[in-house]
């Protein structure tokens, strides 16, 4: 009976995402190319400047219940804000949803073609492009072909094929970084930053202790288990935690309202493998005190005990959080040094003037 109900609740959770995301369209569309290129790309500034299509993810995972993604609120309300560019965007990943692959690949090259783009900037969900249309881009066009690659970690052999299509791919993995430059690529290291336009500093009064922002898996639930029975006021939100999901305004001031935000290494599906994470400077970018799993690249971006501070074991974690909490000056300089030392050097504003010259 139980395997049953699984089942059940598995095929109307395909169903809901079938109608939620509009797969449906790709078996209702007569349209021709032009006709969908027109009505699927955005046109935001086309002023005579230099010319950008942005290709991204527009919700978290292409499901809009989970809401906006990562993607959209730093790489694309970024280059909304830098008027200097002529901006178009187009819902590509959306587009294969709707219509499949090679609809969606014929929808992308004519725009290409019609709107004469300089440079397409990609942040990379799925490889469902048509390489040899890529590569025509670049080579035969001479579009600036950006890759932004997410999970380098997890997928670098899997995107191989992609890079390869590139005029330049991003990573945030310095040891993919080097690799890639020693393959002859035209690699770059950039860390994750901030949309400093959208997280920011605000002036409010700092009555939660200890919170945490992100899904519930692995470690993390041992760690705010362990603090919790330790007498530790944390407060968690995220998916598995039981208290939903915080909007970006509810998160931003989540982070402003907090004494210490935490901030967890590891990757689903990687525990013994930890990163230098965006969430690190969405912290520090709305001027709250970082306390975060240690990792080795991290001091190559912050400086620890000045600009933010590390935890190695939940012993560690509780003996911080205890010192902190009673020690409000030395808490908040190093807040104020991580908040500037943020704006100063990783924002996705000056991330990406630099990445699209």
């Amino acid at each position: 009976m139980e395997k049953l109900k699984s089942s059940t609740k598995f095929q109307i959770d395909r169903v809901r995402r079938f109608f939620v995301n509009k797969k449906y369209t790709r078996y209702l569309c007569l349209k021709n190319i032009e006709v969908l290129a027109a009505e699927e790309s955005q046109i935001f500034r086309l002023n005579g400047n230099h010319r950008v299509l942005y290709i991204g993810l527009k919700y978290d995972y292409l499901d809009a219940s989970r809401g906006l993604s990562y993607e959209e609120y730093n790489f694309f309300h970024t280059l909304l804000n830098i008027y200097e560019l002529d901006l178009l965007r187009f819902e590509f990943y959306e587009c294969y949803v709707k219509y499949g692959r090679e609809k969606a690949c014929s929808i992308l090259k004519e725009i290409v073609l019609t709107y004469k783009i300089d440079t397409i900037f990609i942040t990379l969900f799925e490889d469902y492009f048509e390489h040899s249309d890529l590569k025509y881009f670049r080579d035969s066009l001479g579009i600036d072909l950006v890759l932004w690659l997410f999970d380098d970690d997890k997928r670098y052999h899997k995107t191989k094929a992609l890079v390869d299509c590139s005029s330049k791919a991003v990573t945030t993995i310095a040891e993919r970084h080097h690799k890639r430059l020693e393959m002859g690529l035209n690699s770059v290291l950039c860390q994750f930053s901030a949309n400093h336009s959208i997280y920011r500093k605000m002036d409010l009064t700092k009555d939660i202790d200890v919170s945490f922002v992100g899904q519930c898996f692995e470690d993390r639930k041992n760690y705010i288990d362990y603090l919790l029975k330790e007498g530790i006021n944390v407060k968690a939100w995220g998916n598995g935690w039981g208290t939903g999901r915080l909007g970006q305004s509810e998160l931003i001031e989540v982070y402003n309202r907090s004494k210490i935000v935490l901030n967890f290494s590891a990757a689903f599906g990687n525990p013994d493998l930890r990163f230098v994470k965006g969430r690190i400077f969405e912290i520090t970018a709305t001027g709250a005190f970082l306390l975060t799993e240690k990792t080795d690249e991290l001091d190559l971006y912050l400086s620890i005990g000045t600009e933010c501070d590390i935890f190695d074991n939940k012993e560690e974690l509780l003996s911080k959080i205890n010192y902190y909490l009673q020690e409000e000056k030395e808490r908040e300089n190093i807040a104020m040094n991580g908040y500037n030392r943020t704006l100063s050097d990783y924002t996705y504003d000056k991330a990406l003037r630099k990445i699209i010259n």
